[in-house]
């Protein structure tokens, strides 16, 4: 975040797979990136967002409105050009939004639902609270439970981002299991049994993203995971395979919003 800018995370033992995280003041640009096995509803409070979701033309999310992205979807977020944004935002885990075995999906990637407002403010407010553990559920259970049944297609399947795609997969896989070095796109290539120029082809179609930048979502997920185990930012930019502590830093901020001190402070 720049400086100036007011960014909070918040935590809860009590229920795992709940992340929630409070911005204040933020010129903050996201680049295009995606939650592989989280949703994230966000609640803009000041200002406004662009969201580039589903479609290839932003939507505006304003004051009072919710943006809702899928698991594996590419979005990017950025101010609007009257000023700074305040916004919260509740990232769950995929398994709190499956149904008869399949992960739900979402339509609309905003909406102005003052019940759905009035849920997700509910639960935000549960989150790190010396409160019963039941309140906390039935926080989840009524915002989850609505979600589900006004705003997911009807009959969907699971959510991936391969769509099933076994040579992305095997690929994807790879790439998780040596986060620490730099895989040749011909390597990358050779495991899916591919020719390179074919991979690319079929790796952007199924992710919606480069290897790259997929390499680098996937060393920021693990990033943060390594961050509240307490390990220091220069050993986890090598266990993750980041140039230096400079630049995991800078590439932690870029996609988070934070940088890892600030991740690991939050309560």
């Amino acid at each position: 975040m720049k400086a100036g800018n007011e960014v909070r995370f918040i935590r809860d033992s009590s229920i795992e797979g709940i992340e929630c995280c409070s911005v204040r003041n933020s010129l903050h640009v996201f680049p295009r990136h995606s939650h592989e096995n989280l949703y994230a509803v966000s609640l803009m409070e000041k200002g406004g967002s662009y969201w580039n979701g589903r479609s290839r033309s932003a939507s505006l999310v304003q004051p009072g409105e919710l943006a809702i992205i899928n698991p594996g979807e590419m979005h990017s977020g950025e101010p609007n050009k009257y000023g700074s944004t305040s916004y919260r935002m509740i990232y769950l885990d995929s398994s709190f939004l499956k149904r008869d075995g399949s992960i739900r999906q979402f339509a609309n990637i905003i909406s102005g639902d003052l019940r759905l407002k009035n849920l997700f403010i509910d639960l935000y407010n549960s989150i790190g609270k010396d409160i019963e553990p039941l309140a906390k559920e039935i926080s989840l259970t009524a915002f989850t439970g609505y979600l589900s049944d006004h705003y997911s297609y009807p009959g969907v399947g699971s959510t991936t981002l391969s769509n099933d795609n076994p040579a992305v997969d095997r690929t994807r896989e790879y790439i998780s299991d040596n986060l620490n070095r730099n895989v040749p796109l011909e390597e990358m290539a050779e495991i899916s049994s591919y020719s390179p120029y074919h991979f690319l082809r079929l790796f952007k179609a199924a992710t919606g993203m480069t290897p790259h930048q997929y390499l680098t979502l996937k060393r920021v997920e693990k990033a943060r995971e390594l961050i509240m185990k307490g390990i220091s930012p220069a050993e986890i930019a090598m266990k993750t395979g980041f140039t230096d502590q400079s630049h995991f830093t800078n590439t932690f901020r870029k996609f988070t919003g934070a940088t890892p001190r600030q991740y690991f402070l939050s309560k």
